[in-house]
């Protein structure tokens, strides 16, 4: 039988402590392995956040958001998949509430988008990949409307949301993704292998849609990029750039160009070996 969790102060002027130092005494609860206590702080700490919250919204509502998000990264390590993301969509609410309420906060931006981009690997890494989608689609209509003009939203997000919807041959929404994830990079970082990488990327959902002509150059100046730096592209994504080459050879087999296709196998042999 589930415990009642206990409750906080929440009517003096350490509220705000007592609440604070109760959340991250469920945080190092939940990275020790002990669920069940970290579940009962955290949900302590989630029913004064609420009350405060309705009082002091924008002290607390970003705090609320925190909560949830704790409480959804316990759900998650006992796999209750549905309650997680419920977890989950319950804080990008909170954080969506508060930036629209300061929308021109840049260090709130950079939060949040740290935050989103947890989410997203947390739950592309449980498999859940239209849980991926539907927070990055919020995402990208939250910074539209509520953003500081000179805060980019992080390019990975879109990365993650694009690459769901690749896995799930939605290819026309991945297109869009990749497309933003794409403009950002190239704004941010154009020299740098991973926008690359996304070009390659980016061909591939064109390719799935059968626009060769669209697709070639993407994928050619994709691989080309990539190839040119191959000594700057980490060990772990060592298998992005014989990826990128396989887009191209499917590519080239697609149009029928047969040299390109030997070619391509023939390099590709040479990157497994």
């Amino acid at each position: 039988m589930r415990r009642h969790a206990r409750s906080l102060p929440a009517d003096d002027d350490t509220r705000g402590l007592v609440t604070e130092l109760h959340e991250k005494s469920g945080y190092q609860l939940r990275i020790r392995g002990h669920l069940s206590q970290a579940e009962e702080i955290v949900r302590a700490v989630l029913a004064a956040c609420e009350q405060l919250s309705r009082e002091f919204p924008k002290v607390y509502g970003w705090q609320l958001g925190l909560t949830h998000y704790h409480l959804a990264t316990i759900h998650l390590v006992r796999v209750e998949k549905d309650a997680a993301v419920a977890a989950y969509e319950l804080a990008f609410a909170a954080f969506n509430r508060i930036m629209r309420e300061l929308p021109n906060d840049a260090k709130l931006g950079e939060q949040l988008d740290t935050l989103v981009l947890r989410m997203c690997e947390k739950l592309y890494g449980a498999g859940i990949s239209t849980a991926v989608v539907s927070l990055v689609e919020r995402y990208r209509d939250c910074v539209a409307e509520a953003r500081p003009e000179n805060l980019a939203p992080h390019a990975t997000i879109f990365s993650y949301g694009g690459t769901a919807l690749l896995e799930q041959h939605k290819f026309p929404a991945a297109e869009a993704m990749f497309r933003r994830c794409l403009e950002l990079r190239e704004a941010r970082e154009p020299n740098n292998w991973i926008t690359f990488n996304t070009r390659s990327i980016l061909g591939e959902t064109l390719l799935e849609q059968l626009k060769y002509e669209e697709a070639a150059p993407l994928l050619l100046s994709g691989y080309e990029g990539m190839a040119a730096r191959r000594v700057n592209i980490p060990g772990i994504y060592s298998n992005r750039l014989p990826e990128a080459l396989q887009r191209l050879i499917a590519w080239a087999e697609a149009a029928g160009k047969t040299c390109d296709v030997q070619k391509g196998q023939k390099e590709l042999d040479g990157c497994d070996s």
